[in-house]
């Protein structure tokens, strides 16, 4: 799952003031699970970049959830506290969102913003389980399709290596690839585990 630009300071959704941009960080990917750095600079770096993924994701899922006034309707907090949660006001730089409220927004919301966030800055992805009825007979099927998106991938990547340097857009076409072998094995994971629960 990759992550969208970043909006700039200033700009609103719905009443919630966006933060500011992110700091720049050269040579440095913006996930901070990736944050090679080490010391007290980068600590500090590291942190600043985290939060402010937080408050980015966070201020697009309360506008996702229907803005301020609607969204404080579809969970426990007040609006005033939820846009403290999007704040880039220092007086609010340890105020975060719970995670029962991410919950209740990002089901009203139809995207897990925030979750997703939370598993690209541990160093993954997120990957919904498709909703789909019991079946047994479709497991070739699905096999199949794996195996020709796993080549698809195999065949972006030794593309973009052939000439020894892989540029963004060749970067960018794997990614896409892999994001589709990811979807199609959540797929047949979740049919497979609901076979297995429904096994006698």
């Amino acid at each position: 799952m990759s992550l969208q630009g970043h909006g700039g300071a200033g700009a609103s959704h719905a009443g919630v003031g966006r933060p500011a941009p992110l700091p720049a960080s050269p040579g440095k990917t913006h996930a901070f699970s990736r944050l090679a750095g080490t010391g007290p600079a980068w600590t500090a770096v590291g942190t600043l970049v985290r939060n402010q993924l937080l408050r980015l994701r966070t201020a697009e899922l309360i506008r996702r959830a229907g803005g301020l006034a609607l969204a404080a309707s579809r969970c426990r907090v007040s609006k005033s506290t939820l846009a403290r949660y999007a704040s880039s006001n220092p007086d609010d730089a340890e105020c975060f969102v719970p995670i029962d409220v991410v919950h209740d927004l990002e089901r009203h919301a139809g995207a897990p913003l925030v979750t997703a966030e939370l598993c690209l800055l541990a160093g993954g992805a997120f990957v919904a389980h498709p909703v789909m009825p019991p079946c047994r007979q479709d497991l070739l099927v699905q096999l199949a399709a794996q195996a020709r998106e796993q080549s698809d991938l195999t065949t972006a990547i030794c593309l973009a290596v052939a000439d020894g340097v892989v540029s963004r857009d060749e970067a960018a076409l794997a990614l896409l690839e892999q994001e589709e072998v990811l979807r199609l094995g959540a797929a047949m994971r979740a049919r497979l585990m609901l076979i297995v629960e429904e096994a006698p």
